[in-house]
C-alpha cells in the first residue's frame, strides 16, 4: 500500500453493482455455492473468518443535498468520502468519488497519506486546494477537494462495518461482499480514526447481512444460478442513507441544519 504525505495512486473504475439482503443464517449456502468459483481477496486471505473492518467518513452538505439524491433515487448522482482499512496511521487513507449515472458506477479512488488526507479535509471549507499541495491541482485529490468546496460538503458522519469479500477465480472481474454489524457515528470534526474525538458509535439497523455483487458487463452465469438458487431479490441498499435514517430518527439535534430539522419536525 502506499503511504506519506504526498504519495498517490489514482485509479478509475466502472462498474455495475447489485445488492441483496440476506438473513446471517443463510450465508453458508451462498459461500458454498460460491466456492468452486471464487476465493478470498488478496486483503481478506490473511484475515480471520476473510474479514476486514471498513471505516468511512461521508461528506455532505448542512442540508444533506447528497443523502437526499440518494434517498430520491437521482438517477446521476455522486457521494464523497474518505475510507480505510486499518486503524493505523501508517496505512493510508483512501479518497473516493463514487458516481452513478442510473446503473453503472464509476468510482475514482485515490490513496494518500493522513497527512494529505486532513489537509482535504480543512480545505473543504474553501474553493481550492492551498499552495502546499499546487503538485496535486487536476488529480483525484484536487477534484475531490472542488467537488466538496461546490457542494459544501462538510464530514457529517462516520460509518463502519465488517466485510468479507471475494474475488473471481476465472477471468470473469466479479466480486462479491458481505458486509455485517454496520455502525455510525456523527462526527463534527471528520478525524481521521476517529481521534481526537469523542465518538458516540451506534449500530443501525439491518436485516441480516448486505451482499454486493459487481461486474463489468453481465453476470457469469453461476452469478445468476446463485440469484436463482437463493432467490436474491436486488435492492437499494445504501449504507449511508441507512445511517442518516437512524441518526434522524433519533432526534439528534447536532446533526445537519436547522432549517432541514424543523422541515422533519427534529
Amino acid at each position: 500500500m502506499v503511504t506519506g504525505m504526498g504519495s498517490q495512486s489514482d485509479s478509475v473504475l466502472s462498474r455495475h453493482e447489485a445488492k441483496y439482503h440476506v438473513p446471517v443464517h443463510a450465508l453458508d449456502r451462498v459461500r458454498r455455492y460460491m466456492q468452486p468459483f471464487m476465493r478470498p481477496d488478496r486483503y481478506a486471505a490473511d484475515k480471520p473468518g476473510f474479514r476486514y473492518r471498513v471505516t468511512s467518513v461521508y461528506l455532505d452538505s448542512e442540508n444533506l443535498e447528497l443523502y437526499r439524491m440518494t434517498a430520491r433515487g437521482i438517477k446521476n448522482r455522486f457521494k464523497l468520502r474518505m475510507r480505510w482499512y486499518d486503524d493505523d496511521s501508517e496505512q493510508p487513507v483512501f479518497l473516493e468519488i463514487k458516481r452513478r449515472a442510473d446503473q453503472v458506477v464509476r468510482k475514482r479512488r485515490v490513496a494518500v497519506g493522513h497527512d494529505l488526507a486532513a489537509t482535504v479535509l480543512r480545505a473543504t471549507a474553501g474553493p481550492s486546494l492551498d499552495a502546499s499541495t499546487e503538485s496535486m491541482r487536476g488529480s483525484a485529490v484536487d477534484e475531490f477537494a472542488m467537488l466538496a468546496a461546490r457542494s459544501r460538503a462538510k464530514p457529517m458522519l462516520l460509518v463502519r462495518y465488517w466485510r468479507e469479500a471475494y474475488e473471481s477465480l476465472g477471468p470473469d472481474p466479479v466480486r462479491i461482499t458481505f458486509d455485517t454489524a454496520l455502525e455510525h457515528a456523527v462526527t463534527t470534526t471528520g478525524a481521521l480514526l476517529g481521534r481526537g474525538e469523542a465518538l458516540q458509535w451506534k449500530p443501525t439497523p439491518h436485516d441480516g447481512a448486505i451482499i454486493e455483487i459487481k461486474f463489468t458487463e453481465v453476470f457469469p452465469a453461476w452469478v445468476r444460478g446463485l440469484i436463482d438458487e437463493m432467490q436474491l431479490q436486488k435492492q437499494s441498499i445504501p449504507k449511508y442513507c441507512l445511517s442518516v435514517d437512524e441518526v434522524l430518527r433519533s432526534g439528534d439535534r447536532g446533526f445537519a441544519s436547522p432549517a432541514l430539522r424543523a422541515s422533519m419536525g427534529i
